[in-house]
């Protein structure tokens, strides 16, 4: 039995308009999910993929889309892709493997799930050796899974340059060009907003950057000069040699980091050029490093890569599948069964009050 029909059946399995081993039945409450999820005109058996010499029907992604409503069709339907891929390891893995496809193929994720057992049950191992996390642990850019690195808190106002072409690219000569003219006057009115705010008769804050920013915008856009600010970034110095450090941070350029570092908090720091133009910077908060003991970092490490290995070899595992399986999507299909909420919610109005007006 391939996964096609016995993948229906267990999702059909509980619904209330079918009857266990009745095909008629199993056919009509098909027909009915396929209406109820994407209209009456689309049929239950259209294709709107194919894996190998198995198609996959409305009425399966339907029949899925019931048990999972917050998922769209596309992922119903590359789930269900997963799964047919999941069926051919249970052949590979015999009888045994197979019935546990069919009692799972109702949960989203089981497949994937099972393939991982899979690849375990075939001795393909995704252990972490010692050499590995020890490497992990000198290798600063790791820090981000086991503790922060000191950071400092600013907002800045910039005074926007235009990119520059990169050194080996071909001339462009209508593309419009940086002019000296154009630099001076973004550095005068970098050097004015500067002066501004050192004249306050307290030191510059955010708030004042935001307000400067306010006040200068429209007169800067008059002269063809863009301002942009960003407020309350959070970022770390970067690493030597490494990238920087990655996570739910701002990433900022490495004149930056510098300028910000080296201050002290409360100075306001400026005018600091980068590849992105003039920047005008209140360093508002500095962030100590955080570093767990020893043992915590080092299971933290441990988990990430042993993660990492599963996710690596479950990865070349579906690809080994997909590799020997031709799948192919029908995107018009898709779409066809890919209504909008608002879409059903309309045609049902008009099946309730036929000819009724619908609000826009």
């Amino acid at each position: 039995m391939r996964l096609r029909s016995l993948t229906l059946a267990a999702l059909l399995a509980g619904c209330q308009t079918t009857v266990e081993g009745d095909p008629d039945a199993q056919a009509a409450s098909a027909r009915a999910l396929v209406a109820s999820q994407f209209g009456s005109g689309v049929d239950a058996d259209l294709v709107v993929a194919t894996v190998g010499t198995e198609t996959i029907t409305a009425a399966e992604v339907a029949a899925y889309l019931d048990l999972f409503p917050a998922l769209t069709t596309a992922q119903a339907v590359d789930d269900l892709v997963d799964l047919h891929r999941a069926s051919t390891a249970a052949d590979e893995a015999g009888a045994a493997g197979l019935q546990t496809v069919k009692r799972d193929a109702e949960l989203r994720g089981r497949a994937l799930a099972f393939l991982r057992n899979h690849l375990e049950s075939n001795q393909k191992t995704t252990a972490v050796s010692d050499a590995q996390i020890n490497e992990a642990l000198n290798d600063p850019a790791y820090s981000i899974f086991y503790g922060l690195p000191e950071r400092i808190r600013a907002t800045h106002l910039l005074v926007i340059a235009p990119p520059k072409p990169p050194a080996n690219a071909p001339a462009a000569p209508a593309a419009p060009t940086d002019s000296p003219a154009a630099s001076a006057a973004r550095s005068k009115l970098a050097a004015d907003i500067l002066a501004e705010l050192r004249d306050l008769d307290h030191p510059a804050t955010a708030l004042d950057l935001r307000n400067a920013y306010k006040r200068h915008f429209e007169a800067a856009k008059a002269q063809g000069i863009e301002l942009h600010k960003d407020e309350g970034m959070v970022f770390p110095r970067r690493f030597s040699g490494r990238p920087r450090w990655q996570g739910a941070v701002a990433s900022v350029v490495d004149p930056f980091a510098d300028a910000c570092f080296n201050a002290k908090v409360g100075d306001l720091v400026g005018p600091v050029e980068t590849e992105f133009g003039l920047h005008l910077i209140v360093v508002e908060a500095r962030y100590p490093e955080v570093a767990p003991p020893t043992a915590e970092r080092r299971a933290r490490v441990a988990r990430f890569l042993t993660l990492q290995a599963r996710q690596g070899a479950l990865k070349a595992e579906l690809d080994r599948l997909a590799a020997e399986q031709s799948v192919v999507p029908y995107p018009e299909n898709i779409r066809a069964v890919s209504r909008s909420a608002v879409d059903q919610v309309k045609e049902r109005s008009q099946t309730i009050a036929p000819g009724a007006v619908q609000r826009p």
